[in-house]
C-alpha cells in the first residue's frame, strides 16, 4: 500500500480538518509549506472561519474581515460610556457612575476571553457561553498589575448561568436584559443590591418573557425593552405589565432603543415607533405613535441601526448615514445645526458595527475603531483609535 503524505491529500480533505483547527494552527500550518500557504489563504478557507467564529459571510476579503472581528468584535455604547471587546478583553471609556475614565481602561472580570459588552450608568457587563457576569458601576473598581499591564478589576461581580447560551444582551438604567433560547430575562437593579453570598443570581429571581417563536434581537431604553422575534413582531415590555405586541410588514432583522423610542431594520426598510422625538423634522415636540412606521428619508437598504439620544446612525449598504440633532457634535462635523436627512460620513473602511451614545458614537469598520462626539473633548471629525491601549491614546 502507497503511503501517502498529509500535504498530498485532496483540498477537500484538508478543508474538512481546517474546520476543526483553530485561527493559530491554520497560520502556522500555512507558514509550513508552500502547498499548505496556499491552501491556508483560500478565500473558502477564511469564509468558512467567519462563519463558524462570528457567525457572519460568506464576504469579498474574507481574511481581513476575520482579522477586524478578532480585533474589534464588539462595541457598545450608552449614555457616555463605551464598552469594546478588543481581543477578547473588555475596554470602557467615558463616564458612568464611579467610572471617570477619559481614556482606555482594560476591565478584567477574571474569566478569561469574553464575548458580548454591554454599558450604561449603572451596569456594566459581558458574556461568555452561556454565563452574563455583570457589575454595578457604583460598587468601584480597584487598581491591579500583573504581567498583562494595569487593569481594573470590579469590586463585586454578579453572574447568572442558563441551561443554553446568551445570543444577545442589552443594558438601561435600572435593568439589564438578555436572549437564552426562546426567553427573555430581566436582571431588575434591586437584584444586585441583595445578591447571594458568591454573587451567583439565582434563575428565579429573574423576570422571565417566553415567547412562542424565537426572540432574535433585544434592546434596552430607559423605561422599556424592544423584543424582534422570528416570527416578524415587535414587542415592547415595560414595568406596567405584560409586553405589547405589533406585527411587522416585512421580516426584522436588528432592533435598537432611545430613550422612550425604538428603530427596527426590516427587510424593507426602518421603522419607527415609541414616544420619539421627531428626528426627521428636528422637533422637539414628541410624538406617540403604537403602530411603527417607516422612515422613508432613508434610500438605501440598511443593516444595522443605532438610536442615541437625539440622532440616530445606520450602517446601510453604501455605507454610514447619521442624521438628527448636533449639539455636541455626534454628526461628526462641528456646529449646532442639524440635519432631518440620513448624510454619509466618508470613513475609511467598511463599516461593520455602530453603536450611539447620549451624544458620541463609535464605529467599528474593517480598518478599526472609530469615535466622535463628545463627553471626550473629540473634534468634530472621525477619530481612528489605533489599537494601543497603554500610556498612549490614539
Amino acid at each position: 500500500m502507497e503511503n501517502r503524505k498529509f500535504e498530498d491529500l485532496p483540498f477537500e480533505l484538508h478543508f474538512q480538518i481546517f474546520e476543526a483547527l483553530d485561527v493559530k494552527d491554520i497560520l502556522n500550518l500555512g507558514s509550513s509549506s508552500k502547498t499548505f500557504h496556499k491552501e491556508c489563504t483560500d478565500r473558502r478557507v477564511w469564509n468558512n472561519l467567519l462563519k463558524r467564529d462570528f457567525g457572519i459571510g460568506p464576504v469579498e476579503h474574507p481574511r481581513k474581515r476575520y482579522k477586524t472581528y478578532f480585533t474589534y468584535s464588539d462595541v457598545y455604547c450608552k449614555h457616555d460610556l463605551t464598552a469594546l471587546n478588543k481581543g477578547g478583553k473588555l475596554y470602557v471609556r467615558g463616564q458612568g457612575n464611579s467610572i471617570n475614565y477619559q481614556q482606555w481602561r482594560h476591565v478584567d472580570f477574571g474569566i478569561g476571553r469574553i464575548e458580548q459588552v454591554m454599558c450604561s450608568s449603572q451596569f456594566l457587563g459581558v458574556t461568555k457561553g452561556s454565563s452574563l457576569y455583570i457589575t454595578l458601576n457604583k460598587e468601584g473598581f480597584a487598581l491591579k498589575c500583573d504581567l498583562e499591564g494595569w487593569k481594573m478589576v470590579p469590586q463585586c461581580i454578579f453572574h447568572v448561568s442558563m441551561s443554553e447560551p446568551i445570543t444577545k444582551i442589552s443594558c438601561g438604567t435600572s435593568y439589564a436584559s438578555f436572549i437564552s433560547g426562546k426567553n427573555v430575562y430581566i436582571i431588575h437593579q434591586r437584584i444586585l443590591l441583595s445578591p447571594s453570598s458568591d454573587g451567583h443570581i439565582p434563575e428565579k429571581s429573574l423576570e422571565v418573557l417566553k415567547f412562542a417563536s424565537t426572540p432574535i434581537d433585544i434592546s434596552c431604553g430607559e423605561k422599556h425593552i424592544s423584543i424582534i422575534t422570528a416570527e416578524g413582531r415587535l414587542y415592547v415590555w415595560n414595568s406596567h405589565g405584560r409586553p405589547s405586541s405589533r406585527s411587522l410588514k416585512s421580516k426584522p432583522l436588528q432592533v435598537s432603543c432611545g430613550n422612550d423610542s425604538t428603530v427596527i431594520v426590516t427587510g424593507d426598510g426602518l421603522y419607527v415607533s415609541g414616544q420619539v422625538l421627531e428626528i426627521e423634522a428636528l422637533r422637539s415636540k414628541p410624538l406617540f405613535m403604537t403602530t411603527p412606521r417607516k422612515i422613508y428619508t432613508l434610500q438605501q437598504r440598511p443593516f444595522q441601526v443605532s438610536l442615541g439620544g437625539c440622532h440616530i446612525a445606520v450602517i446601510a449598504e453604501d455605507g454610514l448615514y447619521v442624521w438628527g440633532f448636533n449639539f455636541c457634535n455626534q454628526l461628526g462635523y462641528p456646529g449646532p445645526n442639524g440635519t432631518p436627512y440620513p448624510t454619509r460620513l466618508e470613513i475609511s473602511g467598511r463599516p461593520l458595527k455602530v453603536s450611539c451614545g447620549s451624544v458620541h458614537n463609535a464605529v467599528i469598520t474593517e480598518e478599526g475603531l472609530y469615535m466622535w462626539g463628545d463627553p471626550f473633548g473629540v473634534t468634530p471629525q472621525l477619530q481612528k483609535l489605533y489599537p494601543f491601549f497603554g500610556h498612549k491614546n490614539g
